[in-house]
């Protein structure tokens, strides 16, 4: 308890705890801080405020304002874990697998002829920091053509690429589509659906270059895929050099296969066309 002498001799008054605070440690007295009901006023405020307050990137455009609230931290939820710090490039064995799927694919009688090219940067989201936005357009996508009739749905390779210095990236999907959706009219409306697809998992797009879908005369060798690879994966497969560039930092998953042409898919089918005499059951 704490007394305070007052102007009679004699007499003290009690100083009620409330009013009572401790100076912290190198703390400027000089300077006003906020009053009590200010602070509780703003608390309750953001407590009761339930839109997310503006977030300002600096993207190769300036800086931009997202209305989107950050994708919350990666928790350890059982699933796969990824580097921190992310990836800067693509690995051999990454380059090996994306091509051997391409090469399977068109083995099954699934081309790869298609080529989407999606742009976050060109959705209210304005970024895909960890590629949760690009994994639910592949799979609506995955829908989208099962809708259309396509055997197996969505088949194709994927990566995910940065511009150099920035954090905005972009996604390349090299997938199957039939020849008799390859007309003009099926092209323009299937364009059409994937924008759809696009922003509703972008809150939006700001332009209809979000989205570029182009097809390949022939077959797809998916080697423009592999131009985020480093010099090894550039001198294996021959990339010109207007391609070896480093495609920056992606963080999460950087490139993948659809299940169907994936490793596991690879395996099984070999083993099945492999002929008997070089299976070895027991002694011989």
């Amino acid at each position: 308890m704490s007394y305070r002498p007052s102007g009679r001799k004699g007499s003290a008054k009690r100083i009620p705890r409330s009013s009572k605070r401790r100076v912290k440690a190198n703390e400027n007295l000089d300077v006003l801080g906020p009053s009590q009901e200010h602070a509780k006023g703003k608390e309750t405020t953001e407590t009761q405020s339930n839109s997310p307050a503006p977030i300002y990137k600096v993207g190769g455009g300036g800086v931009t304002d997202s209305f989107s609230p950050p994708s919350p931290p990666r928790g350890n939820s059982g699933g796969k874990q990824y580097r921190i710090g992310g990836t800067d490039r693509l690995t051999l064995p990454q380059a090996d697998n994306l091509a051997e799927a391409v090469a399977f694919a068109d083995q099954i009688g699934l081309t790869l002829r298609a080529h989407l090219t999606v742009h976050p940067v060109l959705t209210f989201a304005y970024a895909d920091r960890d590629g949760r936005r690009a994994a639910k357009v592949r799979e609506g996508l995955n829908k989208l053509l099962h809708r259309r009739g396509v055997p197996g749905g969505l088949t194709g390779v994927w990566v995910r690429e940065c511009k150099a210095q920035t954090d905005v990236s972009h996604d390349h999907l090299l997938f199957h589509l039939p020849l008799e959706l390859c007309t003009a009219d099926a092209l323009r409306d299937l364009t059409a659906s994937i924008l759809r697809l696009v922003g509703r998992h972008g809150g939006g797009v700001t332009s209809r270059k979000a989205v570029d879908l182009t097809l390949y005369r022939y077959a797809a060798d998916g080697r423009y895929l592999l131009k985020g690879g480093g010099r090894e994966v550039w001198e294996k497969y021959r990339l010109p050099s207007s391609w070896r560039r480093m495609q920056g930092r992606i963080h999460g998953k950087r490139c993948g296969t659809t299940q169907n042409i994936g490793p596991a898919a690879r395996l099984r089918t070999l083993i099945e066309d492999a002929p008997l005499s070089h299976l070895r059951y027991g002694r011989t």
